[in-house]
């Protein structure tokens, strides 16, 4: 089966908390192809004074980190079912954890910037995901499944024993039928459990072959509007690396309960240089 170059986009909701009180979205989230691939990160600073730009450089270093990687591994060829050696995911995750503090400064001023953070890299024929505090990364092909579940809501970029209580996983992508990662921050699961989480990430992956990437991102805020509700008004941030197939079957999903309220707030991010804009009731993004 032929496939396409990977696609990548991005939504970050302000919840109804900050909305009311004129706050910033403590959400933040980047997308950027690169060779072989792309890069795509979220993050969720709202437990912290300055969260919102904890977030904004926590995506930022992601991305910067793991797109270096990319270019390295998108050259390397992989068999099916390898896996990266621990010391070099070792690596990549000190050097996630070391850009974000570089990024903010002091301990003092990484406790009031703290943040958690899911990022995935996609490059050739290999695969990373790094995640600190809540959160999901999850793949999606024949089945959708958790890569890194929902993480340790207290765990997070500035708190005690980040380096210990970061997750990182890197595999083979050959022979390996993913076509859709998400990442999301705890907010987007609006309260559902793991079983609706991933019915819902196969019914995107099948209205995504269907659509094409921009008419399925362009209605992500309203999906995340009614997660925030559900989760009491949190910011929630979703987003999607997606590699398009010539032809694909339809996946029997559930898209569990709906997903077609309106938005109030909310950004999509298109590019690296996350030239986002606001958004009323339907959300734009621009395919990569």
């Amino acid at each position: 089966m032929a496939t396409m170059a990977w696609q990548a986009a991005g939504v970050a909701y302000a919840g109804a908390t900050h909305r009311h009180d004129a706050r910033p979205c403590a959400g933040a989230v980047a997308a950027r192809r690169i060779e072989g691939g792309c890069v795509i990160a979220v993050a969720d600073g709202g437990g912290s004074p300055r969260g919102p730009a904890g977030a904004r450089l926590a995506v930022e270093a992601a991305g910067d980190v793991l797109a270096a990687c990319g270019h390295v591994l998108a050259r390397e060829p992989a068999r099916p079912g390898a896996v990266l050696a621990p010391a070099t995911l070792a690596r990549l995750s000190r050097g996630i954890l070391e850009a974000w503090h570089d990024a903010v400064g002091d301990d003092a001023a990484r406790a009031s910037h703290a943040a958690a953070l899911a990022a995935v890299l996609v490059a050739g024929d290999w695969c990373v995901g790094w995640q600190i505090g809540a959160g999901d990364v999850i793949a999606v092909g024949e089945r959708a499944r958790f890569v890194l579940p929902d993480g340790d809501a207290r765990a997070c970029l500035g708190g005690w024993g980040a380096a210990e209580r970061a997750r990182i996983a890197g595999w083979s992508l050959r022979g390996d039928p993913t076509r859709l990662f998400l990442v999301s921050s705890g907010g987007a699961r609006g309260g559902r459990d793991d079983a609706a989480a991933l019915r819902i990430a196969g019914w995107y992956l099948a209205r995504l072959d269907e659509e094409g990437l921009a008419p399925v991102v362009d209605g992500v805020g309203d999906d995340l509007a009614r997660a925030s509700r559900l989760a009491g008004g949190a910011d929630a941030t979703l987003a999607f690396a997606h590699r398009p197939a010539s032809r694909t079957a339809r996946l029997d999903s559930d898209p569990g309960r709906g997903a077609s309220i309106r938005a109030s707030s909310c950004h999509v991010s298109g590019g690296w240089d996350e030239r986002s804009r606001s958004v009323g009731a339907r959300a734009g993004a621009r395919r990569l």
